[in-house]
């Protein structure tokens, strides 16, 4: 920090030009003089009048340039002529320099006027005027007027100057009584060139007072203040302000160094315009210099000032002296005055003048003695989280010696390093300021002069969590850039012991307001420390009310004498600090009335007020029961005549206990009351049921039965058993209704109603059952083709009612008809409808099935019997009969022949047995397919050839086995070979026909069936006809005795080949010889 001291700068007063006050930027101020020391002379240029702009050189030209400028943008200056210009010429223009500066004017730019300026002026005073006067090809002759602006002006003189210098001039002038504004002018007389407007060059103008400088100083110490200590560097400031109406020329800045600081060579500065430089110690080789043997600092001032000489300085300028001195050791005290001037000569008055800045004094090698006391205010003992206050004393007796000024304690301080269970610490002393900052506490105390005291007041809060035990020590400690003579009573401190005190409180509320019986109440109790110290090991109690219990929260609970007692930990609550315990009661679903719950708040710390740590609450309660009932229906019979039964389950979904808790159930029948004869019974475990009497005697009310219980808990639910006795052969939507009641309330009633249909049925099993009366008795059932057939349909009700409107039809095979018999319910009709069939009775229809034009095969006959009362087996409902339209039947004949050669003594072992198998369709139908088996299916002997396509109605067609049997040993012992087949064909589209098994049997012995062996190994010819045997020869056997009867059958006698398309049957005819 840098502490200067300065006087105020010198003011033109009166003018708009006025100086401006230039202040040192960055620097503290101290004001004031000393008693008894010279004060500043002049403290500011007072009524200076002076011109602005005297040089020309605002507005600004380039170097060497030459413009003209209208007046409004030229400072000060103003003009008569009619185009308002003023010409300007920069130095070197036309070869013609500046008399002064870099800028200067022509007196008319483009026609003849006056150049002037008007001024603030005081009647009587004194006012010198200069100028610089040239003229512009030769000659040229001007003259300077003055006078009252706006009246006549008095010529003062008139000056002549050639062309290649520049003339100076200078003159007086008093301004008369009561003129207050005087104007200042220039006209041309004459020029060189004869015309007014071209020549006489103006420069370097001066109107106004006295000079006046006002020096203003400052001195600068690395302590920031009004003292230094030794080897501190001091820096001097001394600024000249030139203010007067007149320059102030051979200007001299001299200081001279007072006792106990010594000179820093090559320190000496001075700053102009911005610019600053650096002049050397040494005397004749710049403007300033060090006198060593006189302890004076020397810089010469101003435009033009040389290693000699002063220079000028015009109202405005200012110039900045610097120089350093440096405190010498010392062990005692001093102080140091300095009172630099600045000597000027004053043209006006034609004198030398000194401009004297204020006296700076500051104190080197300060000494003092503080000392420091510390007590604590207030009575009664420290509390954890009470304020506690403290002040500390710091007085500085000095030194009896010394001057009271040089034993001052300079920058003193009280410090203190704060105990870290001490809070929220502020301190104020009088005159200085007080911070706190990472646990320290820092007062500056200014200076203390020698006698003074200084009172710091500190307060702070022992921390309210402060250990118990623990004491409280404040330690403070005065300092001082001063020396201090005895350092062993700069510190003080008090101990206290920390005491507690919490004040704590508590408040209960609770919700819901008015809750309901069975309900939850949610208690918060919100415990609060006032303070001031932190309250430890709280604990909230609670007594739990009768008829409640504890349902959660944040205690435990515990049976003691009385009942249930609740203990909530509740945490270590600083000051002002608040929690919230939460308890939870749950009432009884039966309690009824009002709860008052208390609770008490404790803590091991000392609680300076007991009255606000019990608090209650009253809470009324209310009795609300949600009665809900279901309808069910149990499984059994829904038909009219026997009993329907429902089951109502009432439920209590709380949450209080439900009182006198009632069920009303009552039935209708398709929305109305039921017809007599039906009747409601109840009953329920636990309550009774009761049935409305006026059911019986008046059937146009819907039968009602009311059951009722003394009461319901909460969660419980009570089933009521609903019988309804209905009526047979009354169908119908039978809907009872059940309503649950309770004198408690119920805030939902919108389920306390429940409705259940079951229909009520008056079933019928109806059973079809139909037979058709086959042709041959051979199953399955046939029907010649356009034959007919009788048939029966016995249609049975098996109840359980009667089975009304049944319509019975018969569907036949297209192309037959069905015709039920005269007499019966539906004669000579296919179908017809039965009006009613009683239980267990049945109708038997009878009737003629005619196949009329009906295609031959498979066909099924179909009967229906369908009631319009419901049928709980339909299934049974229709029956059919399997027949076929048509009677197939085949005639098997088997032939068999031994192959040649001829035998005479009769068939011998291993001889070819082949055999013929005749066919004859002797039924009503085509049959194909043709084939012979073995009975049981299997394939006869290496299969048989029969004649492919359709064996037509009367027709017949022979099949060969392709493979011979042998003759056995087993043959010749029965004298015959023998064997089995069946004719298989099919008929109807696929349907299969098997002709019964047949037998062929050939003779071993003479005579013998003797066929040429190629007429038996091929397949059969197509069309072979049978011809009667008159054609045949039975011959004997060769070999064999004539007439032995054991014929031959020539082989053309049993086959020939004829051109019919179809075979006819013909009997064989043997024929003895």
């Amino acid at each position: 920090m840098v502490v200067s001291l300065e006087s105020s700068r010198p003011v033109r007063a009166g003018w708009s030009a006025l100086l401006a006050v230039v202040l040192a930027a960055g620097v503290a101020v101290v004001h004031g003089t000393p008693p008894a020391r010279a004060a500043q002379d002049p403290v500011a240029c007072t009524n200076a009048i002076g011109l602005v702009n005297g040089g020309f050189e605002v507005p600004y030209l380039p170097l060497g340039g030459q413009g003209f400028f209208d007046q409004s943008v030229v400072p000060g200056w103003l003009t008569t002529a009619t185009d308002s210009f003023i010409e300007f010429w920069g130095s070197g223009f036309n070869q013609v320099p500046a008399a002064v500066g870099r800028q200067f004017a022509e007196l008319n730019a483009t026609q003849p006027s006056t150049l002037y300026q008007d001024l603030p002026t005081i009647p009587g005073t004194t006012m010198r005027w200069s100028l610089r006067h040239r003229g512009r090809e030769g000659n040229d002759t001007m003259a300077v007027n003055i006078g009252p602006a706006g009246g006549t002006l008095t010529e003062q003189r008139q000056i002549t100057d050639g062309r290649n210098a520049w003339g100076s001039h200078s003159g007086l002038y008093t301004v008369p009584a009561g003129q207050t504004t005087t104007r200042f002018a220039f006209a041309a007389v004459s020029t060189h060139r004869g015309g007014l407007s071209v020549g006489n060059f103006l420069d370097d103008v001066t109107f106004g007072t006295a000079a006046c400088v006002v020096a203003t100083q400052t001195v600068t110490s690395p302590t920031g203040g009004t003292w230094a200590r030794a080897g501190d560097v001091l820096t001097h400031t001394v600024t000249a302000s030139s203010g007067g109406g007149n320059p102030a020329s051979s200007a001299v800045f001299t200081g001279t160094l007072p006792p106990g600081v010594s000179y820093v060579p090559g320190s000496i500065r001075v700053t102009s315009g911005g610019v600053t430089t650096a002049l050397s110690d040494a005397p004749g080789d710049d403007v300033g210099d060090y006198d060593l043997l006189n302890r004076r600092v020397t810089v010469r001032l101003g435009t033009d000032a040389t290693s000699s000489a002063g220079g000028r300085l015009d109202s405005g300028d200012v110039r900045v002296v610097t120089y350093q001195v440096v405190v010498n050791p010392s062990i005692t005290a001093a102080t140091a005055t300095t009172e630099p001037t600045v000597s000027f000569f004053d043209p006006l008055t034609g004198s030398t003048k000194n401009a004297r800045a204020n006296p700076a004094v500051i104190t080197l090698n300060p000494l003092a003695d503080l000392t420091t006391a510390l007590v604590r205010s207030g009575p009664g003992p420290v509390v954890a989280g009470a304020p506690v206050r403290y002040r500390a004393t710091v007085t500085n007796p000095g030194q009896a010696a010394e001057p009271r000024g040089e034993s001052s304690a300079f920058s003193a301080r009280l410090t203190s390093q704060l105990p870290s269970g001490l809070g929220a610490v502020t301190a104020t002393v009088p005159g200085g300021t007080c911070t706190v900052a990472n646990g320290t506490l820092t007062c500056e105390l200014g200076t203390i002069a020698k006698g003074e005291t200084r009172t710091v007041t500190v307060d702070g809060t022992p921390a309210e969590d402060t250990p118990v035990g623990a004491a409280l020590e404040l330690r403070v400690t005065a300092s001082t850039a001063s020396r201090d003579l005895d350092a062993t009573n700069d510190s003080a401190s008090v101990t206290d012991p920390v005491t507690f005190s919490a004040d704590l409180g508590v408040t209960l509320g609770a919700t819901p307001s008015g809750p309901a019986a069975g309900t939850d109440i949610t208690y918060a109790a919100v415990v609060t420390n006032q303070g001031p110290s932190r309250a430890r090991t709280i604990t909230l109690t609670d007594a739990v009310p009768a008829g409640t219990s504890y349902a959660g929260g944040d205690c435990t609970s515990s049976q003691e004498v009385g009942g249930t007692v609740l203990r909530c930990p509740v945490p270590d609550l600083g000051r002002k600090q608040s929690t919230t315990v939460t308890v939870v009661l749950r009432t009884d679903p039966s309690s009824t009335g009002q709860v008052m719950n208390t609770v008490t708040v404790s803590a091991a710390t000392a609680d300076p007020s007991s009255a606000d740590n019990t608090a209650a609450v009253p809470v009324d309660l209310t009795t609300v029961a949600d009665l809900g009932v279901t309808l069910t229906s149990v499984a059994g019979s829904t038909v009219a005549g026997q009993d329907v039964t429902h089951t109502a389950v009432v439920a209590n979904r709380g949450p209080s206990t439900a009182r006198s808790v009632g069920l009303a159930y009552s039935v209708v029948v398709d929305g109305a009351p039921p017809p007599a004869g039906f009747g409601v019974t109840g009953s329920v475990p636990g309550g009774n049921c009761t049935t409305d009497p006026t059911q019986v005697v008046a059937p146009a009310t819907a039968p009602t039965v009311r059951c009722t219980l003394p009461e319901l808990l909460p969660g419980a639910t009570a089933t009521v058993t609903l019988v309804t006795r209905t009526v047979p052969d009354r169908p119908g939507a039978l809907t009872g209704t059940a309503t649950a009641t309770s004198t408690t309330a119920d805030p939902q009633t919108g389920d306390n109603t429940r409705s259940l249909t079951t229909a009520l049925t008056t079933p019928s099993d109806v059973r079809a059952v139909l037979t058709v009366r086959d042709t041959d008795d051979v199953a399955p059932t046939n029907v010649r083709l356009g034959g007919s057939t009788t048939f029966t349909l016995g249609v049975t009700n098996d109840g359980p009612a009667t089975a009304r409107g049944t319509t019975v039809s018969i569907a036949v095979p297209a192309g037959a008809r069905a015709t039920l018999d005269a007499g019966g319910p539906c004669a000579g009709l296919a179908g017809c409808t039965l009006a009613a069939i009683p239980v267990g009775t049945t109708v038997t229809l009878t009737g003629t099935l005619d196949a009329g034009t009906a295609a031959a095969g498979a066909a099924i006959v179909t009967a229906v019997a369908t009631p319009t009362t419901a049928d709980p087996d339909p299934a049974n409902n229709t029956a059919e009969v399997a027949l076929q339209i048509g009677a197939p039947a085949l005639q098997l004949s088997v032939i068999g022949a031994i192959a040649d050669p001829r035998r005479t003594l009769g068939a011998g072992v291993g001889d070819l047995v082949f055999w013929t198998y005749v066919v004859t369709n002797t039924g009503d139908v085509p049959v194909s397919g043709l084939d012979a088996v073995l009975p049981g299916g299997a394939a006869v002997t290496g299969a048989t050839t029969c004649q492919p396509g359709i064996l037509p109605v009367g027709q017949t067609t022979a099949c060969r086995a392709t493979a011979a049997q042998r003759v056995g040993p087993d043959d010749l012992q029965a004298l015959e070979v023998t064997t089995t087949v069946q004719a298989l064909g099919s008929w109807g589209g696929g349907i299969e026909l098997r002709t019964p098994p047949a037998t062929g049997a050939l003779r071993t012995v003479l005579p013998l069936m003797l066929v040429p062996t190629e007429l038996l190994t091929g397949p059969a010819p197509i069309d072979v006809e049978l011809r009667p045997a008159a054609a045949a020869t039975l011959v004997d056997s060769p070999g064999a005795p004539a007439g032995s009867g054991q014929p031959a059958l020539l082989a053309t006698a049993l086959l020939l080949v004829g051109a019919a398309t179809a075979l006819a049957l013909r009997t064989l005819h043997r024929r003895r010889a």
